[in-house]
């Protein structure tokens, strides 16, 4: 999916902007980069969010789907098992951009679970409602990860760095919401998909965001971009 490509190669450009902010070992570093990857992941899906039932592309669109909530997952569990300490940020008394990233997650998993047919029959009545909803739950999820990375102040630090990462986040599912309102819809223009073919990309994907996430790490620890 190119389009995922670019934004995650995007993001990693703007977090490694030099800014002094010092590497955290190669394991914590590479758990921030999971949850990047699931959040690049989560913008590049407003991409091709135009999914009736009868999407050819839609197969693909839930695997992504899946991919971000694994990701992200990892960004969490990560550091739990690595750093235990990390389960204070899990109280209620955690500082609120900590418990909008709880949040965010939680969102992200709702918007991909009640996805899947049975779910979504059980949660919501109609397809058209689902519909709603899921958009509403998937902005919510963006914007309160946004809010988690902005308040952390450890990785995006610094009025440009701010600006560039809130561009980039927003500025993708604004032109692919434009574009499907003003001129030819995604559902017409995007290819069909194979179910196989959804499968392998959303596995090729996966491993991407891996490497890719192994990638900020080292060029943090090991290449001095600090």
């Amino acid at each position: 999916m190119p389009t995922l490509a670019l934004i995650c190669v995007a993001m990693l450009a703007i977090i490694l902007l030099p800014r002094g902010l010092p590497a955290a070992g190669f394991l914590w570093d590479f758990f921030n980069g999971l949850g990047f990857c699931g959040l690049a992941v989560l913008i590049a899906l407003a991409w091709d969010s135009e999914s009736p039932a009868r999407n050819p592309r839609l197969r693909l669109h839930r695997n992504l789907a899946v991919v971000s909530s694994i990701l992200i997952s990892g960004h969490v569990l990560g550091f739990l098992v690595w750093d235990p300490t990390v389960i204070e940020y899990l109280k209620l008394r955690a500082p609120l951009y900590m418990l909008a990233g709880i949040g965010g997650y939680l969102l992200v998993v709702l918007a991909t679970v009640s996805s899947f047919p049975t779910p979504r029959r059980v949660l919501y009545r109609g397809f058209s409602r689902f519909r709603q909803w899921h958009l509403i739950v998937s902005v919510a999820a963006i914007l309160t990860s946004v809010w988690h990375v902005l308040g952390t102040n450890f990785v995006i630090n610094g009025i440009l760095h701010s600006l560039l990462f809130c561009l980039l986040v927003l500025s993708v599912p604004a032109y692919a919401y434009g574009r499907r309102r003003f001129t030819a819809s995604l559902t017409r223009s995007a290819p069909p998909l194979s179910d196989d073919l959804a499968d392998r990309q959303g596995i090729t994907s996966f491993a991407a965001c891996l490497a890719l996430a192994g990638v900020y790490a080292g060029a943090k620890n090991l290449c001095c971009f600090t």
